[in-house]
C-alpha cells in the first residue's frame, strides 16, 4: 500500500505541476494580450488625437474660406453703395443746377420741419 501512496502522491504532484505550468502559460498569454491591448489603445488614442487635430484644422480652413467669401461680398456691396451714393449726389447736384430756387425752398422746408420736431422734443 505504501507503494500506491507514493504513486498517487507522484501523480498528484505531476498534475499539480502541469496545472501550475498551464496557469503560468495562461498568465504569460494574458500578459501578452494585455500588452497588445495597451499598445492598441495607445495607437487608437494617437489616431483620435490626429483626427481631432485634422478636424480642427479643417474647421479653421472652412471658417477662413467663409470669412474670405463674406469679406469679398461685403467689399462688393460697399463698392455698389459708394457708386450709388456718388450717383445720388451727382443727381442732386444736377437738380440744384436746373432748379436752384426749388432747391432753396426744399432746404427751407426741411429746416422748418426739423426745427419743429426738435422743439416738440423739448
Amino acid at each position: 500500500m505504501g507503494n500506491d501512496d507514493t504513486i498517487s502522491d507522484a501523480s498528484r504532484r505531476a498534475e499539480a505541476g502541469m496545472a501550475e505550468a498551464k496557469a503560468k502559460t495562461d498568465m504569460d498569454k494574458l500578459r501578452e494580450d494585455m500588452d497588445a491591448l495597451r499598445s492598441d489603445l495607445a495607437q487608437l488614442a494617437q489616431h483620435v488625437r490626429s483626427l481631432s487635430a485634422n478636424s480642427a484644422d479643417a474647421a479653421k480652413s472652412e471658417a477662413r474660406a467663409r470669412l474670405d467669401e463674406l469679406g469679398g461680398r461685403l467689399e462688393g456691396t460697399m463698392a455698389d453703395l459708394q457708386r450709388q451714393g456718388a450717383e445720388g449726389v451727382d443727381t442732386l447736384k444736377d437738380s440744384i443746377r436746373e432748379r436752384p430756387f426749388g432747391a432753396v425752398l426744399a432746404a427751407l422746408g426741411i429746416g422748418l420741419l426739423v426745427g419743429r420736431l426738435l422743439k416738440r422734443l423739448d
